[in-house]
């Protein structure tokens, strides 16, 4: 499925939301993209989260994951290097937890490009 992914797109839920834009949870994109050295990220919370970033390769390997910390409701935007590595596309998953219970009320996904 992770061939299908659009930046613009949101996907996923472990909740009962069914549709994460009107809770306020999406991904916004990553600019530049295409990028060389960082990008800027760009996703919403529908609510205060724990949010975790992590990047794959085209392959589903792990390239880099950041835990980004406690953030509140509304935009919010984190910088992304990779480390050295091949041009190409990357994934990105960004998880959004219950301060709570930790439990995880939003999973955002998207691709970016990467060029040496």
């Amino acid at each position: 499925a992770w061939s299908l992914l659009d930046g613009t797109y949101v996907i996923g839920s472990t909740t009962d939301v069914t549709d994460l834009q009107d809770a306020g949870f999406e991904v916004l994109g990553n600019r530049p993209n295409p990028f060389q050295q960082v990008t800027h990220l760009e996703f919403a919370l529908g609510r205060e989260s724990d949010v975790e970033l992590s990047v794959f390769d085209v392959n589903g390997r792990l390239v880099t994951q950041r835990v980004l910390g406690r953030l509140a409701a509304g935009k919010q935007q984190t910088l992304v290097q990779l480390p050295k590595g091949k041009s190409g596309v990357y994934l990105y998953r960004v998880k959004a937890k219950d301060p709570a219970t930790g439990n995880v009320v939003a999973t955002m996904n998207g691709k970016m490009m990467h060029l040496r």
